[in-house]
């Protein structure tokens, strides 16, 4: 990407970039890989913590100039920008045309002739609170307000994740714009680290097994899965890997693990090699969830031919669009039965597979980067998404909406939006 003098800045913002890549991490690095091969004539930073502790250059994407916070720690910076709100970006060296928020952590105060565009991948704290750490939920809800009164374009996953910010914050659908992700199997840095290829050891099964990739969360349902798993027949003939990283607040989750369970095997984290030879190598791919604004895993064993069982909750019936097995996330004789069938059906197996592949070639991190650089376009215009002047910002309720609350009608507030 080569822009001349004076082209507008726009900054990206990289601060998810660090340690083991999230799935959020990995959308910025795709993301802004992207966009720097694009000739958009606009000059695009990343902004990353330059906070020694945390900085890793090996994270940074390639021929993207970077911008850091400071030597100021990691923690400190991202406190100062929730609670001391008044203090100017211009302090840490923050000026761009405009700014592109990928995540809930707000910036320090940004003057009004800097653009904003926000990336909101779900709202599932509002949704499903109760599974959300109180510290998660409080931060969460003041980064979200801030972006959605400041923000002059929404991009969002999945028309599910629009919807619900239509219905639960009161959202002029006007400002969304859904931009799908991408797949690849070239991993970002930070999935590759540690990796020297796929772990021989854990490849080396002799029993064929059904597999679970993410973060081991309540809001995964994975209580479910194990109950499903325990009543069905196919514990007798296969495995059930778990791949992923048990998060702090998944404590019941984890004492049920530890406790051993038949024909289950917890892997914990695996590198990207791995990951990839073991979705290429399951006899199916299982992702209960009981809320997804996307759904980046599956995706990912769609792209890797695995056959898909996943539920009906949030945007997953829309991306997986008919090549998938969906059941119910609450009822688990329907998991049972799902398991089951794909498990003795080859040509089921057979048939998902060829669906599958043939949907993930849909989605590129290109087509994600040519959608996302029209809304920057139109935003420095000082057009909305649609190509009319932005309306006025929303203004958001103190509260957030209890989990299971009734939606209200699109343009309203809900009972309560974040805060």
């Amino acid at each position: 990407m080569k822009a001349g003098p004076g082209a507008p800045r726009v900054l990206l913002d990289g601060r998810p970039l660090r340690g083991r890549l999230s799935g959020v991490g990995q959308y910025v690095w795709h993301l802004a890989s992207a966009l720097a091969a694009r000739d958009d004539g606009v000059a695009l930073e990343v902004l990353v913590h330059g906070d020694p502790a945390t900085a890793d250059p090996r994270l940074w994407p390639p021929g993207v100039p970077v911008r850091t916070t400071g030597p100021l720690p990691r923690k400190a910076f991202t406190a100062l920008a929730a609670y001391a709100p008044a203090v100017p970006a211009r302090v840490f060296g923050i000026r761009a045309d405009l700014v592109h928020s990928t995540y809930f952590e707000r910036l320090p105060h940004l003057p009004r002739s800097t653009a904003v565009v926000t990336t909101v991948h779900d709202v599932a704290f509002l949704r499903h609170p109760e599974v959300f750490s109180r510290v998660n939920l409080a931060a969460s809800r003041r980064a979200l307000r801030w972006q959605l009164e400041r923000s002059a374009a929404l991009l969002v996953p999945s028309r599910f994740t629009r919807d619900e910010l239509v219905a639960l914050c009161g959202v002029d659908p006007a400002r969304v714009v859904v931009t799908p992700l991408g797949v690849t199997e070239q991993p970002a840095p930070g999935e590759a680290q540690d990796d020297g290829g796929a772990d021989p050891a854990v490849l080396a099964r002799e029993r064929p097994f059904l597999l679970y990739l993410g973060n081991l969360e309540p809001r995964k349902n994975l209580g479910r899965l194990l109950d499903a798993w325990a009543a069905s027949g196919v514990r007798r003939t296969h495995d059930l890997v778990l791949a992923g990283t048990a998060l702090p607040h998944a404590a019941e989750l984890r004492q049920r693990l530890s406790a051993g369970a038949d024909s289950v095997v917890p892997l914990g984290f695996v590198p990207a090699a791995t990951k990839h030879a073991l979705l290429r190598r399951c006899t199916a791919f299982v992702y209960p969830s009981l809320y997804e604004g996307f759904g980046i895993p599956v995706l990912e064993a769609m792209a890797a031919g695995a056959p898909v069982v996943t539920s009906t909750a949030g945007a997953l019936v829309e991306l997986t669009g008919g090549t998938a097995l969906t059941v119910p996330p609450h009822d688990t004789a329907a998991l049972r039965a799902a398991l089951e069938q794909v498990v003795d059906d080859a040509a089921l197996r057979d048939r998902l597979r060829s669906a599958g592949l043939q949907r993930a070639a849909a989605h590129s991190w290109e087509r994600t980067a040519e959608v996302t650089a029209q809304v920057h376009a139109r935003v420095l215009a000082g057009l909305a998404p649609d190509g009319e002047p932005p309306p006025a910002a929303v203004v958001l309720p103190e509260t957030g909406p209890a989990a299971g609350s009734p939606a209200s009608p699109a343009g309203q507030p809900a009972a309560g939006g974040p805060r």
